[in-house]
């Protein structure tokens, strides 16, 4: 069973807590205020991304969590809007442990497709609203980057951009580390200034609405476009090739068969 101790927003503050192996400190914090954490030991992660020892990172307007392996403490010095601690009787209970035995095999394929010439794995991760599809494929990217894949990302849900505005679909080879303090937390494009980690270059196309379902005929010519484009870049770069596609795909809807069907496409499309 999962213990989770939940606090109360607190005053802006420097406190010290201490986190079991395969625990999580979940957090949310508003656009308008921030919170500064430090790795004082162990070891920990945002969405796969490592968090070095000893630096401070800055987060604002995200509601995200921060996992460690082997346990860690973490300096925290800011004002919370919530805050808990995910503490798990059995280690084996945190979802994450799924997330990384998934990783496994994906790197498995990834191995084979290199040592035989073809394409990588191909994944769409789709679901209800709100099950954390978004941090799912962030965390696999980011495992596979730290691992020296390259795989090609794509924004298949208009609601929110990756490296991008909502109400766009795009598409991004990540080579480099992602940005955990990104409030996206994929990282930056070069038009969004400086920054200390390297930028990433999207394909992005404009759809203009939150819904695949408010313009379905719309919605699946981006998706051919997005799919054609993406199949040309997996053509012309073997390390791209060899590592695959991470499709974060839309919601599934709880009535509609229109949403299923454009589901469908996203996997036709992309093979």
């Amino acid at each position: 069973s999962t213990a989770s101790l939940t606090f109360q927003p607190t005053a802006s503050s420097t406190r010290v807590l201490a986190l079991h192996p395969v625990c999580e400190w979940r957090f949310q914090v508003s656009h308008g205020s921030s919170v500064i954490v430090k790795v004082l030991s162990g070891t920990a992660e945002k969405d796969g991304v490592e968090l070095a020892p000893r630096n401070a990172y800055n987060f604002s307007g995200v509601k995200s969590k921060i996992l460690t392996w082997h346990g860690c403490e973490l300096e925290i010095d800011g004002r919370c809007d919530s805050e808990s601690i995910a503490d798990y009787g059995n280690p084996t209970e945190n979802v994450a442990n799924s997330h990384l035995n998934l990783h496994g095999q994906l790197n498995d394929m990834r191995q084979a497709a290199a040592r035989d010439g073809r394409e990588g794995p191909r994944v769409l991760i789709t679901g209800g609203v709100n099950t954390g599809k978004t941090t799912l494929a962030r965390t696999l990217t980011s495992y596979a980057t730290r691992q020296g894949y390259q795989p090609l990302v794509v924004n298949a849900d208009p609601k929110e951009g990756l490296l991008s505005l909502p109400g766009t679909l795009s598409a991004s080879v990540l080579a480099t580390v992602m940005d955990p303090e990104a409030v996206d937390g994929w990282g930056s494009t070069p038009t969004s200034g400086p920054s200390s980690v390297p930028v990433k270059l999207p394909l992005v196309f404009y759809y203009g609405l939150e819904s695949p379902e408010e313009d379905p005929d719309f919605y699946r010519e981006l998706v051919s476009k997005l799919a054609g484009s993406v199949s040309g870049r997996l053509n012309e770069d073997e390390n791209v090739k060899n590592s695959g596609v991470i499709i974060d795909g839309t919601g599934l809807p709880e009535q509609t068969k229109d949403g299923f069907d454009l589901v469908a496409h996203i996997v036709d499309e992309f093979s």
